[in-house]
């Protein structure tokens, strides 16, 4: 196994969209609001030579491509391409028309337009790359006619400063108030202006660079990945990678699951014994931990010395949310599956040495900034990115509890094994991480929140948490419409 395929589902009908109140005001130019389908995919709405498509936000690959058998555009190529972004055995012919979303637009932009014969996607959709453009097949092949839709509205505002933003909804969050994800150019979220504080990461260069172009790749922290025990995780990585003595990190907008070595993965879910087991899933391509969904998991990650905790209705996924088949374990427990899959990247492809997908970025707003690598931006800085986090530990384990435990907290009869962890399982000693040898690194104290609110307020917050999440439902349960599977496995083979 290469990559563990990517599956997602593509939204048949075009939804209305809500913003949440609290979070966002009057829409701007330059911001795009996103569809959630199920927390499997985020798309939005863009026109190429005036027709309309819904295309998924990825953050790995760099092209636009649709799917239509009719539109008039500018041929630059009559020889069939195939980009690895694509699903296997599929091609396109690489076109140039009208491009307009968000407000923006570009008057010739390159794409390919992939034919509906031979393709499991339907007519209408397509994908659009915002990754770096020395990473899109069309660029290397037709040069700056082959600009990326990002390079070509970056070259045409030079005064707009080079970078977005990627804000991604959870579906089943009992606050959300139908808000499924937004992404902005040029310009930050009202509200969330602090992104451009927290610490630049600089984007890493891989090996592989010259072969599949660069892409949004950092370095994790040391002893930056911390399990449920609150320990460092030892992360296998291949210094050949960044030529670091860290794990390099790259960023997925586009998959329902973050890719980690085969030993994290284990040490996250299997302490927790009969509440957990490594197994194959009919929607997923690959062995995937299923996890009771009584259980909650807690994982942190460390970057630039701050502390990015995922959210534990993400740490493991409800398949019935993702639109998948219910799941049960041997013990007749309902199963939740693991969103950190086993993937060990960097022995087949020297690019990464784990991949961070959906479940991360729907807890830290990311900040992607292209810098010097736009096409002729070289007097600008090089690329970095910035997070920050949008969990509170407190309203996170609240969540948990509203939706997975029916309003009670039953999270103190774990059956995690914590000395499975340390007897069993590859983890880094963390005594060189500036931490007491029974306790989180300082840095992480911050997230480590003691919930000691009186009982009326707990109260208070779950019956309003599950008066909106009624609500939610109710307003957002037909409206989704119908959804189709669509496999895509070449699209993880863009890395």
């Amino acid at each position: 196994m290469l990559f563990p395929s990517l599956l997602f589902f593509i939204l048949l009908s075009q939804l209305a969209y809500a913003a949440t109140p609290h979070r966002h005001g009057k829409r701007s130019p330059g911001t795009l609001d996103l569809v959630n389908s199920h927390n499997v995919q985020y798309s939005t709405n863009i026109t190429v030579a005036g027709q309309s498509f819904q295309v998924a936000i990825d953050t790995k690959s760099s092209d636009l491509w649709v799917v239509s058998d009719s539109l008039q555009a500018t041929t630059l190529s009559n020889d069939t391409i195939v980009l690895l972004s694509l699903p296997s055995n599929a091609s396109g012919t690489a076109m140039a028309a009208p491009v307009e979303f968000g407000g923006g637009s570009t008057a010739n932009q390159a794409f390919l337009l992939v034919s509906p014969d031979g393709i499991d996607v339907p007519v209408g959709h397509g994908v659009l790359g915002v990754g770096p453009s020395n990473s899109s097949g069309i660029f290397v092949l037709f040069d700056s006619a082959g600009n990326t839709v990002m390079d070509n509205l970056f070259i045409a505002n030079t005064l707009a400063d080079p970078f977005i933003t990627i804000f991604l909804g959870r579906f089943d969050d009992p606050l959300a108030l139908d808000f499924d994800g937004e992404l902005t150019i040029a310009q930050t979220i009202p509200g969330w202006e602090a992104i451009t504080n927290e610490p630049k990461l600089p984007v890493t260069t891989s090996a592989a660079v010259t072969i599949l172009g660069q892409k949004f790749q950092v370095l994790l922290d040391d002893n930056g990945f911390l399990g449920p025990d609150g320990k460092p995780i030892a992360v296998p990585f291949n210094s050949s990678v960044t030529n670091s003595p860290r794990p390099t990190v790259g960023f997925d907008s586009s998959s329902p699951f973050s890719q980690v070595p085969t030993s994290v993965a284990a040490a996250i879910y299997s302490p927790y014994g009969a509440d957990a087991q490594l197994t194959d899933v009919s929607e997923v391509d690959g062995a995937i931990w299923v996890v009771a969904c009584d259980v909650e998991v807690n994982v942190t990650l460390l970057f630039g010395g701050e502390a990015y905790p995922v959210h534990p209705l993400d740490a493991t996924l409800d398949p019935v949310v993702l639109g998948f088949a219910p799941l049960a374990l041997a013990s007749g427990k309902q199963g939740c599956i693991g969103s950190f899959q086993p993937a060990d990247l960097s022995t087949e492809l020297p690019i990464f040495d784990m991949v961070l997908a959906q479940p991360f970025l729907r807890s830290a707003y990311t900040l992607l900034y292209y810098g010097n690598l736009i096409q002729g931006f070289t007097n600008k800085s090089d690329p970095y990115v910035q997070l920050m986090s949008t969990v509170n530990a407190t309203q996170a384990h609240q969540d948990f509890i509203t939706q997975r435990l029916n309003g009670t907290d039953t999270t103190s009869t774990s059956t995690y094994n914590y000395s499975k962890v340390s007897s069993q399982l590859d983890v880094a000693d963390d005594s060189s991480s500036g931490s007491d040898s029974g306790g989180l690194p300082w840095k992480t104290a911050k997230i480590v929140i003691i919930a000691l609110g009186a009982a009326c307020g707990l109260l208070l917050i779950a019956i309003i948490a599950a008066v909106v999440a009624w609500r939610r439902a109710k307003e957002r349960g037909e409206a989704r419409g119908s959804y189709q599977p669509v496999h895509l496995p070449g699209l993880d083979k863009a890395y």
